[in-house]
C-alpha cells in the first residue's frame, strides 16, 4: 500500500505548486465568501472547472498552437458611418 501511496504522489505537483494552488485557492474561496457565495457552491465550481480543464486538455494539449493572433488594433479598419445624409 505504501509503494502505490507513493506512485499517487509522483504523479501529483510538486509540493511548492501544491502550495501555490492551495493558497491560490484558499484566497479565491474567501473572496467568494465575502462576496455571498457558501464554500460549498464556491468549492463545486472549482471542481467543476478543474474537470472541463482536463477534458479541454485531453482534446487539445496545446491550444497555444492552434491561436490565431489578432491583428493589432491600430491596423483593424472600423467603418465609419456616412455623413452624406441628405439635409432636412
Amino acid at each position: 500500500m505504501g509503494d502505490s501511496l507513493s506512485n499517487r504522489s509522483a504523479a501529483f505537483a510538486t509540493d511548492a505548486l501544491q502550495d501555490m494552488a492551495e493558497a491560490t485557492l484558499a484566497g479565491f474561496v474567501d473572496r467568494a465568501a465575502a462576496q455571498g457565495w457558501t464554500t460549498a457552491q464556491v468549492l463545486d465550481a472549482i471542481e467543476c472547472t478543474v474537470t472541463r480543464l482536463r477534458l479541454a486538455d485531453i482534446e487539445d494539449p496545446d491550444p497555444a498552437e492552434n491561436r490565431v493572433d489578432p491583428k493589432p488594433m491600430d491596423s483593424v479598419e472600423i467603418d465609419e458611418p456616412s455623413n452624406d445624409w441628405p439635409a432636412g
